[in-house]
C-alpha cells in the first residue's frame, strides 16, 4: 500500500522553483516586446531630431560672425564673407544657382535673426521714437528690420537669386563714442562713381551717413547703381555703444540693383559724420563681388 502511495506521489506534477522553468517566456516578436521597441525608437529619434534642429539653429545663428572675429569689433563691419575663404573680401556666385549664394544668405540670416521682434522682446528695449534713451537707465532702442527694406529680405534671397545682391552693413561704435551728424551745409557731396545715403529726407544731424565708391573707372558701370536701406544711413540714437542686454548696432542694406555679370568689380564703404576721421580704417569695410 505505501509503494503505492509513493508511486502516486511521484507522478504528481512539481512546485516551486521548478514549475516556473515551464512558463512561457516573452519572445521577440511579443506585443509586449514590440511596445517597449516602438517606446525606445521613438524617444531615440525625438533625441535626435532636437540635437539636428539645436546643430543647424546654431550654424544659422553662429555662422556669419565667425567670419567677422568677434561681434563687437569696432567700426563699420559688412556681410557675407566668402565662404570659401573667410578672410578674403570677394563675395562670388553663380546666377541662377542658389547652392552657390546659399552660404551667404545664411550669413546674413544669422545676423539679422538676432534682430528678431522675440530676440529684442523685452523691458528695456523701447522704440525711441523721441529719440535715444538716458545711457544710464540701461533702457535700449528697439531695430526694426522692416527698415532694411522689402527686396532685401530672406524670402527674396536678399537680392542674390535676382543677381542684385544685398550687402549688410553693420556700425559697432567705439564705447562712450557718440557720432556728431552733418549739417545741411557741411554734409560732403559725392562724386562720380561714389553713391550715398540721402541726406534730403530728414534731419541730417541725426544720422551717420554711407557712401560706396567703386574703386576703378569700370567698376563704376560694372556694379552701380547702388541704394541703401535705410536711405538715410545709420541712426544716431543707437549710440553710443552700451553693454545692457538686447543691445543691437544699426545696420543698414547696401542693394547693387543692376551688376554686370562675370566681371569683378571693388567697392569701399565710408561711415559719414563730423566726428569720423575720413582716415580712420575702423570706419571703412571693402569689398569685392562678381556674378558668373
Amino acid at each position: 500500500m505505501a509503494e503505492n502511495l509513493g508511486a502516486d506521489k511521484s507522478s504528481l506534477p512539481s512546485t516551486g522553483a521548478q514549475s516556473s522553468e515551464n512558463l512561457p517566456t516573452p519572445t521577440k516578436n511579443s506585443p509586449s516586446q514590440l511596445r517597449k521597441r516602438y517606446k525606445y525608437s521613438l524617444i531615440a529619434g525625438i533625441i535626435v531630431v532636437t540635437l539636428i534642429i539645436a546643430a543647424v539653429v546654431g550654424y544659422t545663428v553662429g555662422n556669419a560672425f565667425k567670419y567677422h572675429g568677434q561681434l563687437r569689433q569696432q567700426g563699420l563691419l559688412h556681410f557675407p564673407a566668402y565662404v570659401e575663404d573667410p578672410e578674403s573680401t570677394l563675395i562670388l556666385f553663380r546666377y541662377g544657382k542658389p547652392s552657390s549664394f546659399s552660404g551667404y544668405t545664411d550669413q546674413i540670416e544669422g545676423v539679422l535673426r538676432g534682430y528678431s521682434p522675440v530676440n529684442q522682446s523685452s523691458d528695456n528695449v523701447q522704440l525711441c521714437i523721441s529719440g535715444p534713451p538716458d545711457p544710464l537707465s540701461g533702457r535700449v532702442c528697439y531695430f526694426p528690420l522692416r527698415n532694411l527694406g522689402g527686396s532685401c529680405t530672406r524670402q527674396e534671397d536678399y537680392g542674390f537669386d535676382e543677381a542684385s545682391p544685398c550687402v549688410l552693413l553693420m556700425l559697432n561704435g567705439p564705447e562712450e563714442w557718440t557720432p556728431n551728424g552733418y549739417t545741411e551745409d557741411t554734409v560732403p557731396k559725392p562724386s562720380r562713381g561714389q553713391y550715398q545715403t540721402n541726406y534730403s529726407i530728414g534731419s541730417w544731424e541725426s544720422f551717420v551717413g554711407v557712401r560706396c565708391e567703386f574703386e576703378e573707372p569700370a567698376d563704376i558701370e560694372n556694379g552701380g547703381p547702388i541704394s541703401f536701406y535705410p536711405a538715410h544711413g545709420f541712426s544716431t540714437k543707437y549710440f553710443p555703444f552700451q553693454e545692457a542686454k538686447h543691445y543691437r548696432s544699426p545696420l543698414v542694406m547696401v542693394k547693387f540693383d543692376k551688376p554686370n555679370l562675370g566681371v569683378l568689380f571693388k567697392v569701399t564703404c565710408r561711415a559719414l559724420a563730423r566726428n569720423i576721421n575720413p582716415g580712420d580704417k575702423r570706419f571703412q569695410t571693402t569689398f569685392s563681388i562678381r556674378i558668373d
